[in-house]
């Protein structure tokens, strides 16, 4: 059986706040979708880094348009591999923001954010779990 982008990060170990986060936001349909996309699934820890805590995430997934505009800083069009993304400095997000990309000691990071675990294969997309929330985008 091959699995969309939600399925994929709902059965990955340390992605269920971001699954959270997507269902809140009301974005679980767009990434069931053709598309393909890129997601930089900020993980459980990271998210727990926020700027105080949990509170601030239990706060942030009751504000769905804040949430909304926070989650497209972590989605791309198109499937985009680390390999691919080691070969750019920035992308589009889905909104059209740029974000940066750099590769520090061979590792490919997002916006200083590190893939903890990158490549996760999805039907409609790719998914590279961050260590880091991306709060701010250019």
């Amino acid at each position: 059986m091959v699995r969309d982008i939600i399925e994929v990060a709902g059965s990955t170990k340390g992605l269920s706040i971001f699954v959270q986060a997507v269902k809140a936001a009301g974005l679980e349909e767009k990434l069931r979708s053709k598309g393909p996309f890129t997601v930089f699934a900020p993980t459980d820890d990271a998210f727990k880094k926020i700027p105080a805590g949990m509170a601030a995430v239990e706060s942030l997934l009751k504000n769905k348009q804040k949430l909304t505009t926070l989650l497209y800083h972590h989605i791309l069009t198109g499937q985009h591999s680390t390999g691919q993304l080691a070969n750019v400095h920035t992308v589009k997000t889905v909104q059209g923001e740029k974000i940066t990309i750099d590769v520090v000691g061979g590792k490919v990071k997002v916006m200083g954010a590190k893939l903890m675990q990158p490549d996760i294969r999805a039907q409609n997309g790719v998914i590279h779990a961050i260590d880091t929330v991306i709060l701010n985008v250019a």
